[in-house]
């Protein structure tokens, strides 16, 4: 703008100047000189006004400019500075990571060592006082025998002490469920919905409990004691309230459910009884076998090995049946439980040994073997036995 200004007023200066050399009138392009001059001036004025915006702008844009840089700068530090939070915040998240787990260990590592610690010295006591307690009951009962006592106590302790076991080791089990941070309510909450489908689903494994629980309530057999469960017999060696286990002669062990349980025959109750039936041949005096029996009886129980053994006199039966080739004569002597087989062995010995002294046949089968029909008709018209030939065979 102030180029064509200038270029106009150069113009119009040249045509007066034509004009003035040519004696024209130069009124009219003097005042066009004056007002393009009044022109060049107001174009020059707003041209430095315009420089001087313009530089205002420049140094707005440079200050703008300046301040992106700043702010970039400060927008990579906050980036940064969010990225090491957010590796820090991820790394706190993270409960596996060696801080975490130092820490943790810090906070509640002694706490779950002192719950263990004492779970596992209530176990040890538990398991290395149960014979100085059934030593204890045992002394301080009045009813029955000490052994008795003593096997009475042992099968209420065992289950005691099972019962115990199980409800301390879930205590300890939820309290460090509760230290660890795993809340133990909803899992209270899935116990009962479980609880009751084990209730429907489960009946028999309730009947074991039920059944175990009456067994010993009213005490029907004991440790120790020699039971028949069905066509099972052996010693108890454990009751649980969900079980009996049995170990027979052989040393087998039978693992028997309470439910399963019908009828029980208790060999070892109170009290036993060792029941001999003696079989003697027809042509002995049964009066003189019943008082040699009684005899070898009486001798049994005066002896200092037996005598703590038996509890009371024999009793003779007597003559009990007529077998094929024997006299069977009955009679019975009580025992201290579980001794009744140990009197009965020491008692057929000494039976067995007498009988040969005095010469009492114990019987066995007999064959009568004929050799040959000749012979047979020879004994007829011969002097009877000494015509066939009689040999015996066990």
């Amino acid at each position: 703008m102030v180029d064509n200004a200038d270029e106009t007023l150069k113009s119009l200066n040249a045509e007066m100047f034509r004009k003035l050399m040519a004696g024209e009138n130069i009124d009219g392009v003097r005042q066009q000189i004056d007002e393009a001059t009044a022109r060049l001036s107001d174009n020059r004025a707003q041209a430095r006004q315009i420089a001087t915006h313009l530089d205002e702008l420049q140094s707005a844009l440079a200050l703008l400019q300046a301040d992106q840089i700043t702010a970039s700068a400060e927008a990579l530090k906050l980036r940064e500075a969010a990225l090491e939070d957010q590796a820090a915040a991820d790394k706190l998240r993270n409960p596996f990571t060696l801080q975490n787990v130092t820490q943790w260990l810090i906070d509640h590592g002694p706490r779950i060592l002192i719950i263990l610690t004492v779970v596992s010295a209530i176990l040890w006591l538990g398991r290395v006082s149960k014979s100085r307690l059934v030593d204890l009951l045992a002394r301080r009962g009045r009813r029955g025998s000490r052994e008795d006592r003593e096997n009475r106590a042992k099968t209420m302790l065992s289950v005691f002490h099972n019962v115990a076991n199980l409800l301390l080791i879930t205590g300890g089990f939820v309290m460090v469920l509760e230290e660890i941070g795993i809340s133990v309510t909803p899992l209270i909450g899935g116990a009962a919905v479980l609880g009751l489908a084990v209730a429907f689903g489960a009946q028999s494994l309730i009947k074991d409990y039920f059944t175990g629980f009456m067994v010993l309530m009213e005490q029907q057999y004991l440790i120790n004691d020699v039971v028949r469960i069905g066509d099972i017999t052996g010693q108890v060696e454990r009751i649980s309230l969900r079980m009996t286990v049995l170990r027979d002669l052989e040393g087998k062990v039978h693992f028997i459910p309470h439910g399963q349980i019908n009828t029980v025959t208790n060999l070892t109750h109170g009290w036993s009884r060792a029941v001999f039936e003696i079989g003697v041949a027809y042509k002995e005096s049964v009066d003189r076998v019943i008082e040699l029996l009684n005899k070898l009886a009486a001798d049994l129980r005066r002896d200092d090995g037996f005598r703590l053994l038996i509890l009371d006199d024999p009793v003779m039966l007597g003559v009990d049946a007529f077998g094929d080739s024997a006299v069977v004569i009955k009679f019975y002597i009580q025992t201290r439980p579980l001794q009744q087989w140990t009197v009965k062995r020491e008692m057929l010995r000494r039976i067995k040994n007498e009988f040969d002294r005095q010469g009492i046949e114990i019987p066995f089968p007999h064959v009568t073997v004929y050799q040959g029909a000749a012979q047979a008709a020879a004994g007829k018209s011969g002097s009877g036995s000494d015509s066939w030939d009689t040999r015996d065979v066990a």
